[in-house]
């Protein structure tokens, strides 16, 4: 679980870094990929998140 969120962590700076060097740590494969797919989920987890906000909310409306 650590080294997930870890792996997470290491893709999303390294995509708010891109073209600086300074700041970029080596990643591994296995670090990229798993750091990938958990950025997607926690997008579409938010994504989910609010469409379920927005359906509760017109719901309450009727």
């Amino acid at each position: 679980m650590v080294f997930f969120l870890k792996s997470i962590l290491k893709v999303f700076l390294a995509v708010i870094f891109v073209g600086n060097n300074n700041h970029a740590e080596a990643i591994t494969f296995e670090e990229a990929l798993l750091g990938t797919i958990g950025l997607f989920a926690i997008i579409f987890a938010f994504r989910g998140l609010i469409k379920l906000i927005k359906w509760l909310k017109h719901k309450k409306k009727q």
